[in-house]
């Protein structure tokens, strides 16, 4: 069944629930499901996720808990480090820089949106997100992350989801989560974009250690 997951190819608001309804106890994790990743995601690998501006950005607090929101939908897209981040981050910024361009441009599908800007990116184990429960629901695999490759121009990509159907009528457990998740994806800082200056305005508001 693992290797169904991405072979069904589901998109959109339903992709999250169709990995964890074919995937209970999140068991395909430690099973390579992408024919183009090097294998599935270890405990000890590195993840980068992206900060883009206006999505991630609250201008009274800085960066909000909806830096994984998409988690709970569509999947959080994340680049596993290959090596070490000195060794990687060139890569990584350059192909955040890339998604963002064509997300102003309009050539990722959506209409364009020309203030959209990659500012930089959070690294986090892929241990410290899977560990992560709530106290007052547990739930064994409640932060899964697959190897999501789909093509071979980008092997490293990674989806973190989040297993939260006993959760739909209870918002707030759902924003605690999202806040235990941004507060560990934070806890190293923001490896800022070579393309900013460090005095950038837009870097004003953040409120964890600029990198």
């Amino acid at each position: 069944m693992c290797d169904l997951l991405l072979s069904a190819d589901v998109q959109g608001p339903t992709r999250v629930q169709y990995f964890i309804q074919n995937d209970p106890d999140g068991a395909c994790q430690g099973h390579k499901i992408s024919s183009c990743s090097p294998g599935p995601v270890k405990d000890e690998e590195m993840l980068a996720r992206s900060i883009d501006f206006p999505l991630r950005e609250d201008p009274a607090s800085g960066l909000n808990d909806s830096l994984f929101q998409d988690a709970f939908t569509i999947g959080a897209s994340t680049q596993r480090i290959d090596d070490d981040w000195d060794k990687s981050k060139s890569v990584v910024h350059a192909r955040y820089e890339e998604r963002a361009r064509r997300r102003r441009s309009g050539e990722d599908g959506r209409s364009a949106n020309p203030d959209w800007l990659y500012v930089g990116s959070v690294l986090f184990l892929a241990s410290e997100l899977r560990e992560s429960q709530l106290d007052a629901v547990q739930r064994a695999g409640r932060i899964r992350i697959y190897d999501t490759a789909h093509s071979s121009d980008d092997p490293f990509h990674a989806d973190v989801m989040v297993s939260a159907d006993d959760l739909q009528t209870n918002k707030q457990l759902r924003k605690l989560l999202r806040v235990i998740l941004m507060t560990k994806a934070c806890k190293r800082g923001l490896f800022v974009s070579p393309s900013l200056a460090p005095d950038d305005q837009r870097l004003k508001n953040i409120k964890i250690e600029l990198r």
